[in-house]
């Protein structure tokens, strides 16, 4: 007869973070800006956690959880989730440094900057492959909004229009290119061009074409 295991139940600290973790994610790149990296941790669980999640928490890192549960293992679990926490933060400063980058340019020379861009567009598919989707929409609503500010510096309003237009225009080629649909490039030029496309439509004023 062949022998069973029995599936242990994931410990309650654990779950928790899995429900909390883009929350997590969004704290900690916060006060990372801020602090060292274990302090930013500290800060990060204690904002977004309530004060019992947050003790089991540290009581599983440190080891002293639970008797039954692998002191190890809770030790592992807490290294993987700073990795994983810090991992999030250097993702965004890399955004914020190609972003500088992009200061001289005007709305249409950034998009295309951005779409052809191989190290956000490798990032961003990172992301997506692992299921990082706190991280992936930060990569697309920081590039988008560096488009609008840029259209933003018109002159007159038919001048942002046509800017974000025309940013729109590059954003669609880039999208619809002809490439493997597995191109990051291209996967990456999508994402920008439908968030570009969804901020457009909320805010154009009720009535408007």
């Amino acid at each position: 007869m062949p022998s069973t295991q029995t599936k242990l139940p994931i410990p309650k600290p654990i779950a928790v973070v899995l429900q909390q973790h883009a929350a997590l994610q969004a704290a900690f790149v916060r006060e990372r800006a801020r602090h060292d990296k274990s302090t930013a941790f500290v800060e990060a669980v204690s904002d977004v956690l309530s004060d019992d999640d947050a003790h089991d928490l540290f009581e599983l890192i440190s080891g002293s959880y639970d008797a039954a549960y692998d002191a190890h293992r809770g030790a592992e679990f807490g290294r993987l989730l700073l990795d994983d926490l810090e991992q999030s933060y250097q993702d965004v400063r890399r955004l914020v440094a190609h972003t500088n980058r992009l200061e001289h340019m005007d709305a249409v020379a950034t998009a295309e900057a951005l779409t052809a861009d191989i190290d956000l567009a490798t990032l961003f598919a990172q992301t997506l492959e692992e299921r990082d989707d706190a991280t992936a929409r930060t990569l697309v609503s920081s590039a988008v909004q560096t488009i609008v500010d840029k259209a933003a510096t018109a002159r007159t309003p038919i001048g942002k229009r046509r800017a974000l237009e025309r940013a729109r225009s590059i954003l669609a080629q880039r999208a619809s290119a002809t490439q493997d649909d597995a191109d990051v490039r291209v996967l990456w030029s999508r994402a920008i061009s439908l968030g570009l496309s969804t901020s457009g439509n909320e805010n154009r004023r009720p009535g408007t074409k």
